[in-house]
């Protein structure tokens, strides 16, 4: 898939988000922008290393950065 197909799911992923607002599909979008700058950079060329980056990539933040996006927000809360 070219990057340019990869930028519209991460746009659409952000609309969502914004209309949503539970911190979710914001980390799907990223994963989004992550794999369409691994095509751009030359380093992603086939649909394997893509659908494998984005899913990855969509994975680590959402486990790991959104749990501390959360607590940053908790505490600037209060």
């Amino acid at each position: 898939m070219p990057a340019f197909q990869w930028i519209v799911i991460a746009l659409a992923c952000g609309v969502i988000e914004l209309l949503r607002a539970g911190f979710w599909f914001v980390w799907v979008a990223i994963a989004g922008l992550i794999t369409a700058l691994g095509i751009k950079l030359g380093l992603l060329s086939g649909l394997t290393g893509q659908v494998l980056t984005f899913s990855l990539s969509s994975v680590v933040l959402i486990l790991f950065v959104r749990p501390l996006v959360i607590e940053a927000i908790k505490k600037s809360a209060k």
